[in-house]
């Protein structure tokens, strides 16, 4: 019996054969090959369902464009307007279209990933300070009332998309700024350090134990425990990941004595390596 079972037999017969226990033991057989073939089916079915949503998601984001820039035109056109409840109007209109924006770009990035075979890069040379503080002089105009402090040390130019890494900063200070402690301070600093360039986000505020692990996963989202609500898609901090590994860098996320931290460190490649970085890129 053993060595029958090693060779691959799944049950055993015994003469004299009794018919009801050929018959029992043939039906649970053919039932489980039938169950197989039902999942296969359910499977191909429910893949084929996900190709489709994933496309319309990026023909609708792709679709949405025309019309939010025309709104976005309009509203900076009001807030231009010297009518200072006009110009407020067109304010808000703006703000919300920005935002628009960002959700709609975080989809496609989502179904370029998924569809699209990954983050696509366009390295060249930059300065990873210069980047990192145009963006802190963005997130004080739209959060007047937080304090961000940005420090940088070392050489910070290399060999990055710097559009991506643009997005990488924003995404985080901007987390940092909307789930922080209301009236902390949030402290950046870009660093050279062994090879890399590392960039860290700090602010006020912890992160329930239970949803680290699953703190980079898409849709998650975090709560934003100030307000009692859930904000944007939750795709945020898993495209901040994708950019960074697609760089051949490193992420990680430390929550202690209501202090939450965020670690990025991407390699320091000299212009030279521009080219190979898109490839890489392009491959995984």
């Amino acid at each position: 019996m053993f060595e029958g079972y090693e060779s691959g037999a799944v049950d055993f017969l015994y003469k004299p054969i009794d018919e009801h226990i050929l018959r029992s033991k043939a039906e649970v057989f053919f039932q489980l090959s039938r169950q197989r073939q039902q999942l296969a089916c359910e499977l191909e079915t429910k893949s084929e369902n996900l190709r489709l949503n994933e496309l319309f998601l990026g023909v609708l984001g792709h679709d949405l464009r025309n019309p939010l820039t025309t709104v976005l035109t309009s509203a900076e056109y009001l807030r231009q307007s010297d009518d200072p409840k006009i110009a407020k109007f067109g304010g808000w209109i703006y703000a919300s279209g920005e935002r628009m924006s960002r959700l709609i770009e975080d989809t496609l990035d989502l179904v370029r990933m998924r569809v699209g075979g990954g983050i696509q890069l366009h390295a060249g040379a930059m300065d990873l300070g210069e980047v990192v503080g145009r963006i802190v002089d963005e997130q004080r105009a739209a959060h007047p009332e937080r304090q961000f402090v940005f420090d940088r040390a070392g050489d910070l130019s290399g060999t990055w998309d710097a559009d991506r890494v643009a997005q990488v900063a924003s995404n985080l200070i901007g987390n940092a700024a909307r789930h922080g402690t209301p009236g902390s301070a949030i402290s950046i600093a870009a660093r050279a350090s062994d090879g890399f360039v590392v960039l860290t986000v700090s602010n006020e505020g912890s992160i329930e134990a239970e949803l680290l692990p699953y703190i980079f996963d898409p849709f998650r989202g975090t709560r934003d425990r100030h307000r009692g609500r859930y904000g944007g898609l939750g795709l945020g901090l898993y495209i901040v990941q994708q950019v960074v590994l697609a760089h051949g860098g490193r992420i990680d996320i430390r929550s202690i004595d209501d202090t939450t931290t965020f670690v990025v460190e991407l390699p320091h490649l000299p212009a030279s390596d521009a080219a190979a970085l898109e490839r890489r890129s392009a491959e995984a």
